[in-house]
């Protein structure tokens, strides 16, 4: 997982934007990776982070879908 601290919008307060890459990113430069993106990052992937301390865990579902292929 990457963050990108204090990101700025021309719409919105800048927030941190959490990025989470799957696991052969680094290994595979050349490859094209299909995109999902969720408005409600803080409660996406660590319960430290979640609003009520509970994270919906969507690296997992993510991990789980990719080894499905």
């Amino acid at each position: 997982m990457e963050r990108i601290e204090n990101f700025p919008s021309r719409h919105v307060e800048a927030r941190h934007i959490d990025v989470w890459l799957p696991p052969t990113y680094d290994s595979e430069p050349d490859r094209r990776f299909r995109v999902l993106y969720m408005n409600d990052s803080q409660n996406c992937f660590d319960p430290e982070d979640c609003a009520f301390g509970v994270a919906w865990k969507v690296q997992i579902a993510l991990e789980r879908l990719i080894a499905a292929g």
